[in-house]
């Protein structure tokens, strides 16, 4: 906001053990809560945990506040019957619309504020490290509510996975600044994937606070909607020296009818770096805001260093603008985003913010009210900050669709960073080779590029710690040495394009198509369209998300990957030994996922029919398989947890101790369980 049991080695057919919720307590790794276990709340049995606890959850409601202590690390609190992922609403829906499409699942497990709350005023408080609360309906209302769920204390790791959080406020909602339902903070880091935000006071998802991270992914937040309650509410947040990833979200009803605050649907304030990609923001106050420095300030392009990111969304309905740079929001890159029918400006850039970059967008069909432009740039337009952008402004433009109309193209040096530019649907290629006498690129590089039929070969002197590869649609190619080690972003619109990289943290963020991306041993973040794409990265800290389509994704030995993958055909992941990975497959037929000896993995497929997952050696590995027929094999890790659809499946875990499937009552009676040598595992029907 801006203001204005015991051992068990048998096959499935045995029906008698464990048929209904009984009372029982598993060895060294789950417990169970429900009406008719020995944990009748939550927090009894978060208080009986040990770390690397998996608590099961009944379905019921549970009316309480849950605490975790710092020392609890590793512990996981699932519901048994896990919430739908966001259905996500056609274009320009109602909040009315939204909230109908995402019912709660008939027996939810909710969490339930008290009338009275006290202590911090959350819901779920979280402080320990390696969290993970998965498949919940969390809900308020209750006067005095802080926080939906609250995540502190340096907390890292932690997972908000397939929630239902909503009326996170007040009773009845007021003007209070309270009333948020997701918040990180205290140096703490989360991924939240895949949940469902509706009806909060102030903020769906907020980072807050210098070392805070976030990587918020596949959400649907919904505000109140058109509200004259003056709480400057925002879907979004990344604020206060926070830093994270904001990516395939939808972000709606964040309107304030008086007049004196712009809500925000997604609101970076004073936040360090973040990228912003692939949402959409729509029917917001302003639907992306950037409010204040994301990096050290920039007064002329000579001066840039590389900052936020804002690319590849989509902004329509704003009461105010499409995107807002505010407040000293400098060294911004703005590309290939469509930002239309807004009510003022689909871009405005106040006076103080410039260095910034825009180029590639489409910014069409605004000032809808009759009262704005297309692109309203309000930097200086003569003195030591003009630079190259269209009349005289603070920022520069290139190949944008909008009233300026400019249609540049080419290599740009800005400060210390190497562009390379071109939006238009040429087939574009691009090679970087290292120079002088290192091979990493420190004493310089050598390029040969095709930009928008132009060739273009340059030898420079100088290293680039960062080099960024902005081009639009067409069948693109990019080529990085493999011993290069400067930082990469590749940023490409739709069609078959193949990027390699060399040991360098790499963005590649690509449309719809078939895409080939081969990356090195940095900590890389991927996001790719509809289509057959293939992956294949090294041993860090990976992120891929990928869309509709026979995708193959392969990863090293690194650990803390995430890979996200929509509904296509026989998608394949393999992944090496690292630990606390996380796969999500969507509804696709004969997905293989394949991970290595890591411990603390969590893999869930969807619906699909043949579907297969093999894990290696690690403990506490938590797989989840929808309705089809699907094989599941475990090595012989301890403390593992399987969940079963209602198809016919296959699952065989090796000679760990203490590993649980769960079976559904309603499923298929020749689903095969077979269990190792190991002792207290058991199966649950539920």
């Amino acid at each position: 906001m801006r203001a204005i049991g015991s051992k068990l080695r048998r096959r499935s057919n045995v029906s008698s053990l464990f048929e209904q919720l009984e009372s029982r307590r598993f060895l060294n790794g789950t417990l169970m809560v429900g009406p008719s276990a020995t944990y009748h709340t939550i927090q009894a049995a978060v208080n009986a945990a040990t770390p690397n606890t998996t608590i099961q959850v009944a379905p019921g409601m549970y009316v309480e506040q849950v605490t975790i202590p710092a020392a609890l690390t590793g512990l996981t609190i699932q519901a048994m019957q896990n919430q739908d992922g966001p259905h996500n609403p056609p274009p320009n829906s109602s909040v009315a619309t939204v909230n109908a499409m995402n019912p709660n699942k008939d027996n939810s497990s909710y969490i339930v504020a008290p009338a009275v709350m006290t202590g911090n005023m959350a819901i779920v408080d979280d402080l320990a490290s390696g969290f993970q609360l998965k498949g919940f309906v969390v809900e308020g209302p209750s006067q005095g509510i802080g926080f939906g769920v609250l995540i502190e204390g340096g907390a890292t790791s932690v997972q908000i996975i397939q929630n239902h959080i909503l009326h996170i406020h007040d009773v009845p909602a007021s003007g209070n600044q309270t009333g948020r339902a997701v918040v990180v903070t205290g140096g703490s880091s989360a991924m939240i994937n895949q949940n469902f935000i509706s009806d909060y006071q102030k903020s769906g998802i907020e980072i807050t606070g210098a070392g805070s991270v976030g990587a918020m992914m596949n959400n649907l937040v919904v505000g109140f909607g058109p509200t004259n309650l003056f709480i400057d509410q925002n879907g979004i947040e990344v604020v206060f020296g926070a830093s994270g990833t904001v990516s395939n979200n939808i972000i709606t009803g964040n309107i304030d009818l008086t007049g004196t605050s712009e809500d925000g649907g997604i609101l970076l304030f004073n936040s360090g770096q973040t990228i912003v990609n692939n949402n959409i923001s729509y029917n917001n106050n302003g639907d992306i805001i950037l409010d204040g420095p994301s990096n050290s300030a920039a007064t002329s392009l000579t001066d840039y260093p590389h900052g936020t990111m804002v690319m590849n969304n989509e902004t329509y309905g704003a009461t105010l603008d499409g995107i807002d740079l505010f407040d000293g929001a400098n060294s911004v890159t703005i590309s290939n985003n469509n930002s239309h029918n807004n009510a003022v400006d689909g871009l405005f850039i106040d006076p103080t913010s410039e260095g910034n970059l825009v180029v590639g967008n489409h910014f069409l069909q605004n000032f809808q009210s009759g009262t704005g432009f297309d692109i309203e740039d309000a930097t200086v337009t003569n003195g030591s900050n003009a630079v190259m952008g269209p009349l005289g402004t603070g920022n520069l433009y290139s190949n944008n669709n909008n009233q300026f109309g400019t249609a540049n193209f080419g290599v740009i040096i800005l400060g210390t960073d190497l562009h390379f530019i071109d939006s238009s649907s040429n087939n574009d290629h691009v090679q970087i080779h290292p120079a002088g006498s290192s091979n990493t690129g420190s004493t310089g590089v050598q390029i040969q590029a095709m930009l928008s039929g132009v060739n273009f070969q340059y030898t420079y002197a100088q290293s680039f710690p960062n080099i960024f590869v902005l081009l639009g649609g067409g069948n693109d190619q990019v080529t990085f040495d493999n011993n290069l080690t400067m930082n990469a972003m590749v940023s490409a619109g739709n069609g078959n394009d193949n990027i390699q990289t060399g040991l360098s943290n790499t963005t590649v963020m690509l449309g719809d198509g078939t895409d080939q991306v081969h990356l090195g041993n940095g900590n890389n973040v991927v996001t790719l369209g509809n289509g057959q794409d293939t992956v294949q990265a090294g041993n860090g800290m990976n992120t891929v998300m990928a869309g509709d389509g026979q995708d193959h994704v392969t990863l090293g030995n690194g650990s803390f990957n995430s890979v996200t993958l929509g509904n296509g055909m026989q998608d394949n992941v393999q992944m090496g030994n690292g630990s606390n990975n996380t796969v999500t497959v969507g509804n696709g037929q004969g997905a293989q996922v394949h991970l290595g000896d890591g411990s603390n993995d969590n893999v869930t497929v969807g619906n699909g029919q043949g579907d297969q997952v093999q894990i290696g050696k690690g403990n506490f590995e938590v797989v989840v398989v929808g309705n089809g027929d699907d094989n599941v094999t475990l090595n012989d890790g301890s403390n593992d947890t399987v969940t079963l659809g209602t198809g016919k499946d296959n699952v065989h875990i090796g000679n760990g101790n203490n590993n649980t499937v769960k079976w559904p009552l309603l499923g298929n009676p020749q689903t095969q369980i077979q269990f190792g040598s190991g002792v207290n595992n058991v199966i649950i029907r539920f």
